[in-house]
């Protein structure tokens, strides 16, 4: 790589084609030199200073997947596991790393991260923590935590973080001491003290080690919102991501070291779930934020967030004694460290065919689309199968459908922590749309039977356009059946549908209605 300094004044704003256009014999070149300010001591106001880079002509190749090991060594070299925390989270620093998509931090800003699949579906203890924020009392472990005494130093947390503090500090260690009794309020799994430490040369607010060097929880702390000057949350990744560079590289590539990161900005609080995706992390926040004035609450109870916390932090423990106990544990497969964890299904009794195994087991290797629907290998027989993950989804209208013939057969279902469905189904090809097909009439007869077959169990669809019916050799395949579920509890998410579902509509009710049904069919009908 050839380095050229050439002196020149042309304005980079409103020239920046001349300047891309720029040759050495254009201008003046300087002589190779070590630094810039050998060339010029004082920099001139009357002239702009552009130092160019000539690069080696190459030929272009395919980008080949990075192997396993280079995952640790390039993510130890980025900006977020190098830069000082305090610095990567200042706030136009910040802007400028998300611009560059090989740096940035995957928190959905300024777009989201279509790719990378929800965050309970990376590692299931921020499933539990969800599950948990939503009232669930069938979360494992929740039983192991002594509810009187949580209750007690949260209140403790939530009363001194109210109060007006000095200095940041002042208020880090009141923080940090009721921190101190809130993880204690757990029987069975101890978790490791929240303190201040060093990472590397950077010392952060607060956070602690298990045995294998990772961290389950990373504190920030600012006084007040008025003082602060970096990103809270961004310098929570920054930490998470000094420590896992300091990790054994297996540690790394076994899994995608789960951490939880906690802001307490005044008065207000915040919960964050980070974690390593390939060379990169991954920040969502859990929780909205947070006030501990006791007026904000509502009436609710602020124990159940931390309550949320504390398992999440026994969970990620367990985990790491589990591959501390099993140092062969296999390592996450290169070019699927952006896929969903999950790799295996109970096969219920929905399952159109079931065998001797209570569950399917299958390794996702590949996006079809927008994070939601994978295709993946049985491990049992060499088989692709699809996964799809939903919030929601009528298992008894497909199991309804696959039943007549009228829809990819039901492998595996089961509900997941944190709120998601996963259905494993047989492999359909998704591009042969109705509308291609002559058999008008045999479709039309074999989808009205079909129709009037779920309609008669009290089931609706709700999208039966011609984008969710395809056909395979002599069957008409129904697919998607997200929406669908029982009349009077189906409903649509929003009213900015599909103008082809909203055509010949009355009602501005959200609730499926069999007439929604017949009527999109009757259009889509009219297409073959």
């Amino acid at each position: 790589m050839e380095l050229v300094l050439l002196k020149v004044d042309i304005d980079p704003t409103p020239h920046l084609g001349a300047i891309q256009d720029l040759r050495a014999d254009h201008n003046v070149q300087m002589n190779t030199a070590r630094r810039v300010d050998e060339i010029w001591p004082d920099q001139p106001n009357e002239y702009h200073l552009h130092i160019c880079v000539r690069l080696p002509s190459v030929i272009p190749q395919k980008r080949s997947v990075p192997q396993q090991g280079d995952v640790h060594s390039q993510f130890k070299r980025t900006k977020v596991a190098t830069l000082a925390p305090s610095s990567l989270a200042a706030s136009q620093r910040y802007v400028r790393l998300q611009q560059d998509s090989r740096e940035r931090i995957l928190d959905d800003r300024p777009e989201p991260d279509h790719q990378i699949p929800p965050i309970p579906l990376l590692y299931s203890g921020f499933g539990h923590f969800l599950d948990i924020m939503d009232g669930r009392n069938d979360v494992p472990g929740l039983a192991n935590i002594k509810v009187a005494e949580l209750q007690m130093a949260v209140d403790a947390l939530a009363t001194e973080m109210t109060r007006f503090f000095e200095l940041e500090f002042q208020r880090r260690e009141k923080g940090l001491e009721h921190l101190k009794d809130i993880f204690a309020a757990r029987r069975g799994t101890t978790i490791p003290r929240t303190s201040v430490s060093a990472i590397g040369s950077a010392i952060s607010d607060g956070h602690n080690v298990a045995n294998n060097g990772t961290s389950s929880i990373v504190v920030e702390f600012k006084n007040s919102p008025t003082e602060v000057s970096a990103v809270p949350q961004v310098q929570v990744a920054g930490f998470v991501a000094h420590l896992n560079a300091a990790l054994k590289k297996e540690a790394y590539l076994q899994w995608r070291v789960p951490c939880l990161g906690l802001t307490i900005v005044g008065c207000d609080i915040t919960f964050y779930a980070v974690l390593a995706v390939d060379h990169q992390i991954r920040l969502v926040s859990l929780t909205p934020t947070l006030s501990c004035v006791q007026s904000a609450s509502d009436g609710r109870d602020p124990a159940s967030v931390l309550q949320a916390q504390l398992l999440e932090n026994a969970l990620k423990l367990d985990e790491a004694r589990k591959l501390l106990k099993d140092p062969t544990a296999a390592e996450i497969p290169a070019g699927n460290r952006r896929y969903p964890t999950i790799s295996q299904l109970s096969v219920s009794k929905y399952a159109t065919s079931r065998g001797l195994d209570d569950y399917l087991t299958f390794e996702i290797c590949g996006l079809l689309d927008d994070r939601v629907l994978y295709k993946a290998k049985r491990l049992s027989i060499d088989e692709l199968i699809l996964i799809k993950f939903v919030r929601r989804y009528s298992i008894d209208l497909h199991h309804i459908c696959a039943k007549a013939g009228h829809a990819p057969s039901i492998l595996g279902y089961e509900r997941l922590p944190g709120g998601w469905f996963a259905v494993a189904m047989e492999y359909v090809k998704p591009d042969t749309s109705i509308t291609e097909s002559t058999h008008r009439v045999r479709w039309k007869q074999e989808l009205e039977t079909l129709m009037k077959s779920f309609h008669a169990e009290n089931l609706v669809h709700g999208d039966l356009r011609d984008a969710n019916i395809i056909y395979r050799g002599d069957s008409v395949i129904l697919v998607d059946f997200d929406w669908g579920g029982k009349v009077g509890e189906a409903s649509y998410p929003t009213l900015a549908l599909n103008s082809e579902l909203l055509d010949g509509r009355v009602t501005d009710n959200l609730m499926i209605s069999i007439s929604d049904d017949v009527r999109v069919l009757r259009k889509t009908l009219d297409k073959l």
